[in-house]
This record gives C-alpha cells, sequence and structure tokens, in this order.
C-alpha cells in the first residue's frame, strides 16, 4: 500500500501515474532538502480521492449515488423534455463535465427541461451546475426544482445567482423529503419571476439528486444511475507517536457548520481503532465543533474547539496536539482549547487515515484536503499554520520554521505523495 522511496538533496526522481481511476499523481517529483536532516521519504498514499483535478485539493467523500439518469447528456438529451415550445440540446459551446452540457433554449415555459424520476420515501437534495450568459434577463431567475411529489416536504427549490455570469456556478436544494404516497416526479430545470427574452438560453451540466443531507462532488452519469466509491487516504503510522501527537491541516468542509451529514460526525483524521485504542479529530454539528478523542479502550478524554460558523467550502485551519497531560485544538489561528489527558494510548496500526475514521462504522470526511502535517514534538505554533491559509508549504519549511515541534510528514494535497522524515 505505501511505496516508500528515499529522496536525496537536489535529486530529480520520476515516478508513474498512477494506475488506480482516482488517484492522482505528478510525474517528477523535486524536492531541495535543507537544515539538518539529510534525507526524506516520500510515501506513496493509498486509497483514493473523489477525482478532483490537481491543484484544487484532495477529497474524502462517503460513497454516494447520482440517480440523475443523465447528468451531462454525454451521448443524447432524450431524456430531458423541454416545456411547451423551447428547445433543449447537446451543445459543446460552454461544458463544465465531459464534452457536452445541455443547452436550454426559452420560447414560451416555465420549464427549460425536465426529467421524470422515481425516488423513495427519503430525504434528497438536487443540484446542477448552470452557466448564465451575460444576455439573460436580469429579472429571469433560474431554478433547479423538485416537481410533482405531492405530500413532500423540506427545500424543493434553489435558485442561481444572476450576478454571476458567463462561468458555471452549482445551484443546489437544500434537504427533500418524499412522501410515501408519491414516488414519482421530475428533477426540473426551470426559469422563474419573469419570462425572458425568447430566443435566450441557459446551460446546466452535473445534475445530481442523492440521499445524503449534503451536495457530494458531482457524479457524472449517461443513461443510469452511477455510484462514487467512498474515498480513502491511508498515510504511514511511522511519522506518528503514541507519546507526543499533532496534526495540522488546511481543509474545506463539504457542509456548513451545523449540517455535518451522516451520523452529525465528519472525521479527518484517525489512528488506531473504534472501540480500542485511538486517537481521532473529526468534526460534530452538536455543538458545532471539532473535537479531539483519544481513548485507550476503557477511558477516553476529548477537547472540543469553540462553536464554529463556517459556511461550506470554506477554507479553515485546524491544529491538535496530544501529549501524556493535556490535549489542545485551535481553529483558524485562535488560542488553543486545552483539557487534561489522562491517557496516552499504544497504538500497533501501522497506518492512520486521512478523512476517514478507523472502524468498521467507516465515516468519511466529507472534505476537501488542501495539506495535512503531523508530528511529534511540542505543541505547533498555531497562527503560524493558519498563515499558510489554503496555500501550504513544505516538510522542510516546516522543519526549519517549527524544529521543537519535530515535523514528521506533510502532504500538499495536489497528488498523492506525501513527505515524511526517515
Amino acid at each position: 500500500m505505501i511505496n516508500l522511496t528515499i529522496l536525496r538533496q537536489g535529486v530529480i526522481y520520476t515516478f508513474p501515474d498512477s494506475t488506480g481511476a482516482n488517484d492522482k499523481a505528478i510525474d517528477t517529483l523535486i524536492y531541495r532538502i535543507t537544515g539538518s536532516v539529510n534525507d526524506f521519504i516520500t510515501a506513496k498514499l493509498g486509497g483514493k480521492g473523489n477525482g478532483y483535478a490537481v491543484g484544487q485539493g484532495y477529497g474524502v467523500w462517503y460513497v454516494s449515488e447520482n440517480l440523475a439518469i443523465d447528468s451531462g447528456v454525454e451521448t443524447n438529451a432524450c431524456d430531458w423534455t423541454a416545456g411547451g415550445c423551447n428547445t433543449r440540446a447537446q451543445s459543446s459551446d460552454q461544458v463544465k463535465f465531459g464534452a457536452q452540457s445541455l443547452k436550454t433554449t426559452y420560447i414560451d415555459s416555465a420549464d427549460l427541461a425536465f426529467d421524470g424520476i422515481t425516488l423513495t420515501a427519503a430525504s434528497y437534495i438536487a443540484s446542477a451546475y448552470t452557466y448564465i450568459p451575460t444576455n439573460w434577463d436580469n429579472c429571469a431567475c433560474v431554478n433547479v426544482d423538485f416537481s410533482a411529489f405531492v405530500g413532500a416536504t423540506g427545500d424543493v427549490s434553489a435558485s442561481a445567482c444572476l450576478c454571476i455570469r458567463d462561468e458555471w456556478q452549482r445551484v443546489s436544494t437544500g434537504s427533500y423529503t418524499i412522501d410515501a404516497g408519491d414516488l414519482a416526479g421530475f428533477i426540473a430545470l426551470r426559469q422563474a419571476n419573469c419570462a425572458p427574452t425568447a430566443g435566450r438560453f441557459v446551460y446546466f451540466d452535473g445534475v445530481q439528486v442523492e440521499l445524503p443531507n449534503i451536495v457530494t462532488p458531482s457524479i457524472a452519469t449517461d443513461g443510469a444511475a452511477a455510484t462514487r466509491t467512498a474515498g480513502l487516504i491511508s498515510a504511514p503510522a511511522a511519522s506518528l507517536c503514541d507519546d507526543n501527537l499533532w496534526w495540522a491541516m488546511g481543509l474545506r468542509p463539504g457542509f456548513a457548520a451545523a449540517n455535518c451529514a451522516i451520523d452529525a460526525l465528519s472525521y479527518m483524521a484517525s489512528w488506531g481503532a473504534g472501540g480500542a485504542a485511538e486517537i481521532t479529530l473529526f468534526y460534530r454539528d452538536n455543538g458545532n465543533l471539532f473535537r479531539l478523542f483519544v481513548s485507550d479502550g476503557c477511558t477516553c478524554d476529548v477537547v472540543s474547539s469553540p462553536a464554529q460558523t463556517f459556511a461550506a467550502d470554506s477554507d479553515n485551519v485546524v491544529v491538535v496536539y496530544a501529549t501524556p497531560a493535556e490535549l489542545g485544538v485551535s481553529v483558524n489561528g485562535a488560542t488553543y482549547t486545552t483539557a487534561v489527558n489522562n491517557q496516552m494510548p499504544t497504538i500497533s496500526n501501522t497506518t492512520w487515515s486521512i478523512g476517514r475514521d478507523t472502524c468498521t462504522a467507516q465515516r468519511w470526511g466529507n472534505t476537501m484536503f488542501s495539506w495535512v502535517a503531523a508530528g511529534k514534538g511540542c505543541p505547533p505554533n498555531a497562527q503560524y499554520f493558519n498563515s499558510l491559509g489554503a496555500i501550504g508549504t513544505s516538510l522542510g519549511s516546516l522543519l526549519q520554521t517549527i524544529p521543537s515541534s519535530f515535523p514528521t510528514f506533510y502532504w500538499n494535497a495536489d497528488n498523492d505523495f506525501a513527505e515524511v522524515v526517515q
């Protein structure tokens, strides 16, 4: 699972592309190592994420199914029906995913395009990317709607921002609960408020209907529902220490502070096994907080951040530490919140997880990671890490800047290689 290669100062090493469909790799890694450390190891991280492009971060998400059977009309637009005299067609003029998008032209009906769908008595979210040209009328809203589900409750509709023109934006409803008495309806792409000028058009791509109560990255469909496998990233436990441990990470949660997704918990890092010895960092929407959890399998200690108020996909920096006497957590450079720690468990697991717990419950971070660091020394300077924002740094820079914290691991999440002190 972990492919280790020693890197020495000034040497360029070339690696093949990853063979896994959802892995990300780069062809060449160049490290100019300075300071007192002569060798690094690059650890090829095991597992997969959600397929975001290099430079945008690496996402770890739970398994999700897109029930909208033709998300981007790659083959044809036959699953979509235009209302009235409107037209819908494949177009390569503006594309978010693949080679085609759905071009909808208004003539006389609010229903730009719609597609029938049968759901179950559960809660869903609908989303789509839309591209609104400059000449689209300023009063004509562009909506993504659930339609014709009798007895359903919740957020039936969402509107695009008309101030965003000539670029793609994602529009998503909130949670919408289908009533058992009427499971058949439509996903509708609509205009509302006032009629646009006949002949004007907007584009749609990446239409998605899914069960979780947060919007997850786009899952392409072409004639049938499709499922994204769950994300998993495993890092070498040699970079951690069960006497003194710290994690720091730049991340963009895929949820707002009060809406954390499955089980109301999202796991950012975990070492050990649930119900046994473990050290875990997770977010919980009961209190809107990040929490560091340390357990020897019988008793546990925790430290929690103050309540958070972030929006979905907003940049945050979280730093936590565990010593035999104390636990600490800092969010976005704030002074550490601390708590007493009464045990540091002995953990035998040879890997630790980024963006997922390590127990059989399998809870995910549902988060985009910009970078992740770890170490074995003194609690690190949280303000320093906050200054990195979403940009990150390198392990060599960490070793020079915070040597007493003994940084041992750094992953700049635009590829699947991390730097580890040998």
